[in-house]
């Protein structure tokens, strides 16, 4: 059970502790110029848990945007703090922890923990605290109100990727529909991302055809999945895959894998399971830029990386988890154009909530992050990645970025 516990923390990869404040404190400015008020942060995460060491890094990247606000002098008037809550990811400390971070002060919930939006959405609804996750489950968002999806939701992961390879991988009106199949654990994120392949294929018969989903609690030993699955021609496996990858290829299948950020928190084991090789080709939707790429996004997550810990970007940059820095910038900006209009005095979460429906984050380079009145997941496009055998590495796969699809 706690490996699975880990697999979950994996699922965020978007993913130590912090000291905190007792909240929205006022102190003298340094300057002179008045009063300063600190906006505190509280963050349900896992600090000791089963999911530390893979949330771990995004625990981190929350922080280092926090420091560089604060360090830089971003919002006048305003500092941050973080106040992290260990919830080991165990559901029954979710409400317990929520109320804690509220008497420690907090203005706005921040977590990277799957579960805990979904469980929070009632009442961070009723009493109008926002509440923004890394972890996209869509009944959090769906009907809109106080939950804020900083990440992607795996249903509409899929819908891109599917929409994609139509496109661009699978000349479908030559060779008719796509055979598409899932064997993964039976956790949040394969769950949602299997019924969307479904919903998908169901309403597209002519591009594909769902041969098959097989979620099973745990489980590493894959060979009668693998017998059933070998003939499809797309597959959407664990994201712990080195297993999997050598048993689909030693049956001789050439599926083409594919799958998300998740499954790029385990690079390390392929590496050492020498399975490159197995998963040459497999196909990542993602919401952001690898670290390869030549973007000013990657480039101003490394600068933060150096600025706050020298000689470590190499360590850092082989996992996924920082990478979220991407999405809390988007978080941090929000928050900026409240503080503008409101002014520092006039912070709060019910100020934050009213930014919403008007507020992006400009790109140049990509589609805007933006919500809105009714639109409560922050990324607009998506990009496509391939595993590469020969740089152990993710590589572009294409240079375009796509627009997310929200409907089968």
């Amino acid at each position: 059970m706690r490996i699975m516990f880990t697999i979950l923390a994996a699922l965020l990869i978007s993913v130590l502790a912090g000291c905190g404040s007792d909240g929205s404190s006022q102190t003298t400015s340094p300057n002179g110029n008045g009063e300063t008020v600190t906006i505190t942060i509280g963050n349900i995460t896992d600090l000791t848990g089963p999911g530390a060491e893979g949330i771990e890094l995004t625990n981190v990247a929350l922080e280092d945007m926090a420091s560089y606000y604060n360090d830089n002098d971003l919002i006048p008037g305003v500092r941050f703090e973080i106040v992290h809550y260990d919830g080991q990811l165990e559901s029954a400390r979710t409400v317990p922890g929520y109320e804690w971070l509220k008497q420690k002060g907090a203005d706005i919930i921040s977590t990277c923990a799957p579960g805990v939006a979904v469980t929070l959405e009632p009442m961070v609804n009723k009493e109008k605290f926002v509440l923004f996750t890394q972890a996209g489950e869509l009944s959090a968002i769906d009907p809109p109100g106080y939950v804020f999806c900083l990440g992607c939701i795996p249903q509409y992961e899929a819908y891109t990727l599917l929409s994609w390879i139509a496109e661009n991988d699978w000349d479908y009106r030559e060779k008719g529909p796509a055979r598409i199949g899932v064997a993964a654990w039976q956790e949040p994120y394969a769950v949602g991302f299997s019924k969307a392949l479904n919903d998908y294929a169901e309403a597209h018969p002519d591009q594909f055809k769902y041969v098959a989903g097989y979620l099973p609690s745990f489980k590493f030993n894959w060979d009668s999945e693998v017998e059933h699955l070998k003939d499809c021609d797309y597959i959407f496996p664990p994201i712990i895959v080195q297993e999997f990858a050598k048993e689909l290829r030693n049956v001789g299948s050439d599926a083409r894998l594919i799958g998300g950020a998740p499954h790029t928190g385990y690079f390390e084991q392929i590496s050492s399971a020498g399975a490159w090789p197995a998963i040459d080709g497999m196909l990542f939707v993602f919401t952001g830029a690898w670290w390869a790429e030549n973007l000013d996004e990657v480039e101003f997550n490394k600068m933060i990386i150096n600025e706050y810990h020298p000689g470590e970007l190499e360590e850092i940059t082989r996992h996924s988890g920082y990478g979220s820095i991407s999405q809390y910038r988007g978080m941090f900006d929000m928050i900026a154009a409240t503080v503008e209009r409101t002014g520092p005095q006039g912070f709060s979460s019910e100020a934050l909530y009213a930014t919403a429906p008007t507020w992006s984050f400009d790109w140049d380079y990509r589609a805007d992050y933006s919500f809105g009145p009714s639109k409560r997941f922050m990324l607009n496009d998506l990009c496509i990645q391939v595993a590469s055998a020969a740089d152990e590495n993710l590589v572009r796969y294409d240079p375009e970025w796509y627009p997310v699809v929200t409907k089968p």
